[in-house]
């Protein structure tokens, strides 16, 4: 708020008559009025009537002492289920979730059942709503599929459309508008949701949570799968919505499936490199609670297959995704929590080792031996020795031959990548493993 906007708090607060419940009810009155006669308030004002109105009370809520907030519960709600009817102005029901957060962090839980049941409604038609809101830059493939796709870049859907240039300037604000008001509603989320779901629903009602929160991981988890430029903003903020919701593990029916799949995806790992950090919570709260997930893991790994009618290379490159996922997977997590596993991991390197003149493949698995190191004791991965040793040895000798021979332009190219790939390895299997571990 501006200073003037804060002058105008103080001198409400300062107003004897002018109590918490009269602020309040003349607020939901108002929003009562707007929501009854509709009317473009920034014609007539020169800007969003209702928003002003809710941001004003918010701030005026936001002075109030605890005691006083707590009193003030009737009235908010009153004051909460109107700004819910009020879905043609966004800025109002992510505000309204400001509301609620804060209500909730300052006072002590309701105790009747009543009053409980009021909160939980509430709350689940303001987050069905702001989750409306961060929907608002996603379209569905086609008429027959329910999957949503990002929407692509303004000036790809006017050559699309090939819409008049008459229209297309209100197109353009409303295709701007509904990308800001997706961002802000997911950095909303992420700043109030989890807390919220937490303070809202006792450790006897979390089943209530996952009811809630499955079709926003549905949605928000579009965003993450699409690496444009343009979804780069919506793709951060999702990726840090999400790190906070799974940090509350009662809630993992509702994100699980859908962000191992994501993990999965073929896209995946070619985050920004801002987005890693999250991607590294997201994995460890993912794998580290649930052990099958990362059995299934290494089940894809050892049985990938290209498909029937699918080239070598195909297979190949499949084969190296699900290897560079599973170093990501263990590195994420803590130290030694996958040294039970070791024989299996084995199983999956020397499976992909078998491959022979893959040069993709056995680049990921001289990765996934130095992230075992990193990640392991030194005694549980001593098998892995003398497996990688010979493998070392095997290909500094082809790649010494393929030197001598002269092969090809492209053949060089590509050997050398692994020979970069063996240096480094050689680099970090040298130094100390005092050093390593730390």
């Amino acid at each position: 708020p501006s200073k003037k906007q804060l002058a105008l708090i103080d001198l409400i607060m300062d107003i004897t008559v002018c109590t918490y419940d009269v602020v309040l009810k003349n607020a939901q009155k108002l929003l009562n009025t707007a929501a009854s006669h509709p009317r473009d308030s920034r014609e007539q004002f020169g800007f969003s009537f209702e928003t002003e109105l809710v941001h004003l009370t918010f701030e005026y809520f936001r002075h109030l002492k605890k005691q006083t907030m707590q009193k003030a519960w009737p009235h908010l709600l009153n004051l909460l289920r109107e700004a819910c009817t009020i879905t043609s102005q966004p800025p109002v029901t992510l505000l309204a979730v400001g509301f609620l957060q804060l209500y909730l962090t300052n006072c002590p839980q309701v105790e009747d059942t009543k009053s409980r049941r009021e909160l939980q409604e509430v709350t689940v038609k303001l987050i069905e709503l702001t989750t409306e809101i961060a929907s608002k830059s996603l379209s569905h493939n086609s008429w027959f599929s329910r999957k949503s796709e990002v929407l692509p870049e303004y000036n790809e859907i006017v050559s699309v459309k090939k819409e008049d240039s008459e229209d297309s300037s209100s197109d353009e604000e409303n295709y701007e508008g509904n990308n800001v008001y997706t961002l802000q509603a997911i950095y909303v989320l992420n700043e109030c949701l989890a807390q919220i779901i937490d303070l809202v629903y006792g450790s006897e009602e979390k089943d209530k949570a996952i009811a809630i929160l499955s079709p926003l991981i549905s949605k928000i988890s579009v965003y993450i799968r699409n690496h444009a430029y343009h979804n780069m903003p919506n793709s951060k903020a999702s990726a840090a919505l999400l790190s906070s919701i799974t940090d509350y593990q009662y809630c993992r029916k509702a994100w699980s499936k859908e962000l191992f799949e994501a993990l999965m995806d073929r896209s995946s790992l070619s985050w920004n490199p801002q987005l890693c950090p999250n991607w590294k919570i997201i994995t460890e709260h993912l794998i580290a609670h649930d052990n099958l997930l990362f059995q299934d893991l290494l089940v894809r790994v050892t049985t990938a297959t290209g498909g029937l009618f699918s080239s070598n290379e195909v297979f190949y490159t499949q084969k190296a995704r699900l290897l560079r996922r599973l170093s990501f997977t263990m590195f994420c997590c803590e130290y030694n929590q996958f040294a039970k596993y070791i024989s299996k991991i084995q199983e999956c390197f020397v499976e992909a080792l078998k491959l022979g003149q893959a040069h993709q493949v056995i680049r990921e698995v001289f990765l996934g031996f130095r992230v075992v190191i990193l990640r392991m004791s030194p005694g549980t991965f001593t098998p892995l020795w003398p497996i990688m040793l010979n493998e070392l040895y095997g290909n500094l000798v082809e790649f010494r031959d393929s030197l001598k021979k002269k092969k090809s332009q492209d053949s060089p190219d590509f050997s050398l990548r692994s020979w970069q790939c063996m240096c480094r390895s050689v680099n970090f299997w040298t130094k100390p493993s005092s050093y390593l571990l730390t």
